[in-house]
């Protein structure tokens, strides 16, 4: 009789293993598909169907993991706000806030996406010479800036979390002044970060209220 009765171990160690393996499949699919849209959008045309595409490129980040949004869709997104059509600029614009929003965890080497890549990449969009697209950004900003604030708390609480395990490790009354020292450091960066977060959307608020000739040299 009790060889009839199921091992429950190894039936959760089965369905764990294959509920990996069918996320892993779903993932690479989604990497492909994005693959896909980002190449039928290079090649699109007429501003109607580079639309299209970036809504079924949206809805792709939703179920994409979190490195596939920021590697890959994040990039192709910031590329077509150079486009020539200011609706799909503005199109562009919604699908980088939401799928920035999207991302919940990233690497240490992603902490700094927003400083150095993301809002260099949108400097010129508040100074966009149609109205669509600077109302865009403004509609936007408010989200971007909370994406924002949350990447660099997120980062701020990895940098902390390092510093404890080092301090945990070593030990040492020199180890917990090493790990006082750097802990203010983490402070004072976190600072300047978030510094320099609310004078990008300042900077932006500033723009969006100037005229739009005055804001352009005219």
């Amino acid at each position: 009789a009790a060889g009839n009765v199921p091992d429950l171990k190894s039936g959760a160690s089965a369905r764990s293993a294959a509920e990996e393996g069918m996320s892993s499949g779903r993932s690479q699919g989604m990497v492909l598909l994005v693959a896909l849209l980002c190449a039928v959008l290079r090649g699109a045309r007429p501003p109607s169907c580079k639309c299209s595409v970036l809504a079924m490129l949206n809805r792709c980040a939703v179920t994409c993991d979190d490195d596939t949004r920021l590697q890959r869709v994040v990039p192709y997104l910031l590329a077509v706000l150079s486009d020539a059509s200011a609706l799909v600029r503005a199109h562009a614009l919604r699908s980088l806030t939401a799928t920035l929003a999207l991302v919940e965890s990233f690497t240490p080497s992603d902490s700094k996406v927003f400083p150095e890549y993301i809002f260099p990449s949108l400097s010129l969009v508040s100074r966009d010479a149609e109205e669509l697209v600077r109302v865009t950004y403004a509609r936007c900003v408010v989200s971007l800036a909370r994406t924002a604030l949350r990447f660099l708390t997120r980062a701020q609480y990895l940098d902390q979390l390092q510093l404890q395990q080092e301090q945990q490790l070593l030990g040492t009354s020199q180890a917990d002044a090493e790990a006082a020292a750097d802990a203010a450091r983490s402070g004072a960066r976190y600072e300047e970060d978030l510094s320099s977060l609310r004078a990008e959307v300042r900077q932006v608020i500033q723009e969006y209220l100037t005229p739009a000739g005055q804001a352009r040299g005219g």
